[in-house]
Order: C-alpha cells, then sequence, then structure tokens
C-alpha cells in the first residue's frame, strides 16, 4: 500500500480509492503520464472472474482460470 501512495502522489493527485471488486484505482492521473498507462486490453479484461480449477479445487474439472484467459483474449 505503501507503493502504491508513492504511485499516486506522483502520477496522480494522491488520492486511492477501492472498489467493491476490491480493485484499487489512482485518481486524478496528470495528462502528461496517460500514455503510460494505455492498454489495448479487452474491456472484459478487468471484470473477469473464474473459480479456481482443477489446479486448486477438488471439484473443479477444468483449468477455468486458462480458459477465463483465453476466452477474453478471444473476445
Amino acid at each position: 500500500m505503501i507503493e502504491l501512495a508513492k504511485k499516486s502522489e506522483k502520477f496522480g493527485n494522491s488520492q486511492m480509492v477501492v472498489d467493491k471488486e476490491q480493485n484499487i484505482y489512482i485518481l486524478g492521473v496528470k495528462e502528461e503520464f496517460l500514455d503510460q498507462f494505455k492498454t489495448n486490453l479487452s474491456p472484459f479484461y478487468n471484470h473477469q472472474i473464474a473459480c479456481s480449477g482443477e489446479k486448486f479445487c477438488q471439484y473443479g474439472l477444468v483449468d477455468s482460470k486458462e480458459l477465463s484467459a483465453k476466452l477474453i483474449k478471444h473476445l
């Protein structure tokens, strides 16, 4: 959290927000830094949810995390 606070001071307006999905957002990112943070990721990327799958769950039948990543990449 200390490192995030430092980044928030450097790139934003020193404010951060945690949403209900426990994502952390740095607010007020200065325009001169925006290009460093842009991505070409799918809009679905940040909100994907998958169970832990066969690697970590006794009830899992497939590798859900890998399947989820492939699906998001396809979309």
